[in-house]
């Protein structure tokens, strides 16, 4: 293949977008340029291709707590919670705090585990409210990697987003997370819902609304899952999201604070938590810790 077939077949094959511009001359002309100082010789453009680094499918390079950036491997997929720990990475607002990845000594982890004691029947019930023997034994679950992700205050945001597998229907993921600081929301939960993608967000708008954003087009403040508690200056609270067919349901400390049916609603973030998507946390003007993440798939 010449110099120039290869560099149109490689560039055309990635990025259906740039199709156009070689319908002028004036592109032609510079893309054969290109080739004979990149690949003056047609078998470079082969071996570049095949030379180049290729990571699969669930893996992603990430900084550990040694500043070394590692490949890790892929977050597994199970009906028992699993921590859900490495595959995180900043995400970018734009005038966002600083994000810090610690290990949590002997007394820290001790604490959080002791936290991990099985949901209640009526929390982990199914629609028919009776508990289910296969969700009660995965309610506890792995001990949980000693993992401390510190969110910055921002100004305005600071979060992360996950960067693993992650389910878009049936699945359930928890957390422990508490206010350091500031006054907003300390964390705003973003996942997907099918196609879409929604936040249960934890005391914004001033320190105290809980609810989803949005739900047809109406933000945790206006809408019918918005509601107000009042949050402890470092309380850890247990928050939780379930995601299955039906509906939408979301748990602080055990007591269910949303239950929405996902027809015939139509769900979105609000723009600011686009850097989170598909999965992310997030928080507004404060400073919060977030530890003891896990996630799991449901028995459909």
């Amino acid at each position: 293949m010449s110099p120039v077939s290869c560099i149109l077949a490689s560039t055309l094959s990635e990025n259906r977008h740039m199709q156009s511009y070689f319908k002028s001359g004036f592109h032609i002309v510079a893309v054969a340029f290109l080739g004979l100082l990149v690949c003056p010789v047609s078998g470079r453009c082969q071996e570049a291709l095949t030379k180049a680094p290729v990571m699969a499918v669930g893996t992603a390079a990430t900084e550990g707590l040694s500043g070394k950036s590692e490949p890790v491997s892929a977050f597994k997929l199970t009906h028992q919670f699993q921590p859900v720990v490495s595959l995180w990475e900043s995400a970018s607002f734009g005038g966002d705090g600083v994000v810090e990845f610690k290990e949590m000594d002997s007394s820290e982890t001790r604490q959080a585990e002791k936290r991990e004691e099985p949901a209640t029947p009526q929390a982990e019930s199914g629609d028919s409210g009776k508990a289910e023997p296969h969700l009660l034994a995965a309610a506890k679950g792995p001990k949980q990697a000693n993992q401390l992700i510190e969110l910055g205050m921002g100004y305005p945001m600071t979060g992360v987003r996950w960067t693993g597998e992650m389910p878009r229907e049936n699945y359930e993921i928890k957390l422990q997370a508490r206010r350091v600081d500031g006054f907003d929301f300390f964390v705003a939960v973003t996942f997907p819902v099918g196609k879409e993608y929604c936040s249960f967000v934890l005391g914004g708008w001033g320190g105290g609304t809980v609810g989803l954003s949005s739900i047809d087009g109406n933000d945790a403040a206006n809408n019918e899952t918005s509601q107000y508690k009042e949050f402890e200056q470092g309380t850890w609270y247990d928050v939780r999201v379930r995601v299955d067919e039906k509906k939408i349901q979301c748990w602080i400390d055990d007591e269910e604070w949303v239950s929405v049916e996902r027809e015939p609603h139509e769900f979105e973030v609000r723009i600011e938590m686009d850097p989170c998507l598909p999965l992310g946390l997030a928080n507004f003007q404060c400073q919060s810790e977030v530890r003891s993440i896990q996630m799991r798939t449901l028995s459909k």
